[in-house]
């Protein structure tokens, strides 16, 4: 759901922008196409109402860290969105979201610069470290020569600015293809190569889509102990409905 939503504690800003369809636009369970933009006009139209939403919390309450997300690729939002964001975020936490090919040492010293961030947060959706899973069952596009260069990334932006920039990877669960042995597994190899693991409850959203499985209670207690943080997925904010914005603050 596009808007912008304010966590419980008024410390946290959820935000979601309109972008075009991701470049990549295959995975065969992403429902965030049918919210993207038909042409420029309306994304700008768009963006520069949440963003408004977006300065006058930031101003009215204390947020230290602001999410956003744009059902792709940071990277892909139109430059004069991501300045109109940076008036707005500069010098809080900011996390953004990225497919493993726009991330570079180059574009992240970009991020930086622009934003100054106190911490950024780099978040891939790799979402199963089983090549087979990653791009046969989800369709990915993801091969493991990118993990292994997004690795060196990290490592690059780790020796220039130490802690303050992280790299979190996400893991799916509850899908059918992806059995939990293999999310264990995945969890163990990208906490070894990354910063952090966020786990994500898949949600299904089209009939086409792959159905959802059972998760077994001892799967999400393995995951909350291992885990940056556990997704399932039941907020609002992940309701997908085309044409809306919802500004909750």
């Amino acid at each position: 759901m596009l808007g912008a939503f304010l966590d419980k504690k008024a410390r946290r800003l959820y935000v979601i922008l309109q972008n075009f369809p991701c470049s990549w636009n295959r995975c065969t369970f992403c429902p965030f196409w049918l919210e993207a933009a038909k042409d420029y006009v309306e994304l700008d139209r768009t963006n520069r109402q949440i963003i408004t939403a977006v300065d006058w919390a930031v101003r009215r309450y204390a947020v230290r860290r602001v999410s956003v997300y744009n059902g792709g690729s940071f990277f892909e939002l139109p430059l004069a969105t991501i300045q109109a964001l940076r008036d707005s975020v500069r010098g809080l936490q900011l996390d953004i979201e990225s497919r493993p090919e726009f991330v570079t040492f180059e574009s992240i010293r970009d991020i930086v610069q622009l934003f100054r961030p106190w911490r950024l947060y780099v978040r891939v959706g790799i979402d199963s470290f089983d090549e087979s899973i990653r791009n046969q069952v989800l369709n990915k596009g993801i091969s493991q020569h990118q993990i292994d260069r997004l690795v060196e990334v990290r490592r690059m932006c780790r020796r220039e600015w130490g802690g303050r920039v992280l790299f979190y990877t996400y893991v799916l669960f509850g899908m059918q293809g992806v059995d939990e042995e293999s999310v264990r597994r995945s969890v163990v190899e990208l906490k070894r190569r990354f910063d952090g693991v966020i786990a994500i409850r898949y949600r299904r959203y089209l009939p086409r889509h792959p159905p959802p499985t059972p998760v077994s209670n001892e799967l999400v207690e393995w995951l909350r102990q291992e885990c940056v943080s556990i997704d399932f997925a039941d907020s609002p904010m992940w309701n997908i409905r085309p044409g809306k914005i919802e500004i909750h603050l």
